[in-house]
């Protein structure tokens, strides 16, 4: 049997949990009268590239609708300008009788500038009473980006049926507020990817392994609801058992492997990623996980703790809890900050 579990990322794995997320954006996007864009975003791994590739997947079965996959690279408006072209000439024929400005006239499409030929497509579009939805994986603060918003601004203004879907970490929103260009991804509808149910997970890994529940049960606390724990725990499990029913035993004998893939594959780039005083955060953190003993340890105001409190809640790497306590929602979060203060461990970055 193949293993049905995928923990590589950017690939779309065969089990797929988003608690019904992927449905309600397509009805939401399926059913509105005027022009959106969504930013799907969430830690490195909670699974945003599977998740759009699930809602463009039912656009793309959809007739009323053009749905168009870009690549975050310099020609971008040239390509959505291609392949909306190539789709609508598909379906409808040709189409180099096009409106400028009001008036038919017989041109190229490739005559024209990408402003031009944007609009005329999407009059055509809108008249045939379909709809586009354009997909953009890994947005980051580029000039094509910022290109590309101004394009998706000016159509938006003209009420064609447009729609844009971007996936992005957390940090890209923390970092452009100053960024006038960018300040539709400021507005646009967020959709956050956090914890995956437990409910689910437990129904999976059950489906998949028929094991006994206090397994199955350890394996679904092991994961913490992490999208790419969950697939890399199972996938580990699967290679070892090839078809038996896993006891704790195999459980036991993948955890390593499975910390060591979680702290090199994910924890280090998001570690490595975040400021200074970020990384210091957590690692008050893990010593203490009371806002109040954090602040003692960092010996700075407790308004300038807060901010990064606040910096990391919202890279969805910590939540509040009562009392002043925080917690880490990554599983062994914890023991991945003791290693990289480890000299003895492979993680360790000498803080």
């Amino acid at each position: 049997m193949r293993n049905p579990f995928n923990p590589t990322f950017g690939d779309v794995p065969q089990l797929f949990i988003d608690d019904g997320e992927s449905e309600k954006l397509v009805e939401l996007i399926q059913n509105s009268d005027f022009a959106r864009s969504f930013f799907v975003t969430g830690v490195r791994g909670a699974g945003k590239t599977s998740f759009m590739s699930k809602v463009m997947k039912k656009f793309a079965e959809d007739k009323n609708c053009y749905a168009i996959n870009l690549i975050n690279k310099e020609d971008m408006v040239d390509t959505l300008c291609s392949k909306l072209a190539n789709a609508v000439r598909r379906i409808h024929g040709t189409i180099d009788s096009v409106s400028v400005s009001g008036v038919s006239v017989k041109t190229s499409l490739t005559e024209m500038s990408n402003e031009e030929r944007l609009e005329s497509l999407l009059k055509k579009v809108k008249k045939q009473g379909k709809y586009v939805v354009i997909a953009v994986d890994e947005v980051t603060n580029t000039p094509t980006i910022r290109s590309f918003a101004q394009y998706f601004s000016l159509l938006k203004q003209q009420d064609y049926p447009i729609f844009v879907i971007m996936t992005g970490l957390p940090d890209l929103i923390l970092n452009i507020q100053n960024d006038d260009k960018l300040t539709f991804l400021l507005r646009s509808e967020k959709i956050y990817l956090g914890e995956l149910s437990s409910a689910q997970i437990l129904e999976e890994y059950r489906r998949v392994f028929h094991g006994e529940m206090a397994v199955m049960s350890k394996m679904t606390q092991a994961v913490e609801g992490y999208s790419y724990a969950f697939q890399l725990l199972g996938y580990l499990l699967f290679e070892r058992c090839q078809g038996k029913v896993p006891s704790n035993d195999d459980l036991n004998a993948v955890m390593d492997d499975f910390k060591n893939r979680l702290f090199e594959n994910a924890y280090q780039k998001i570690f490595l990623g975040l400021s200074d005083m970020d990384c210091e955060f957590l690692l008050a953190m893990q010593k203490n996980a009371e806002f109040g003993k954090i602040v003692n340890q960092m010996q700075k105001s407790k308004v300038y703790v807060a901010q990064y409190r606040k910096r990391l809640i919202d890279r969805c790497l910590i939540s509040p809890q009562i009392r002043g306590r925080l917690k880490f929602n990554l599983p062994f979060f914890d023991e991945y900050l003791k290693a990289v203060q480890n000299p003895d461990s492979i993680f360790y970055l000498g803080i």
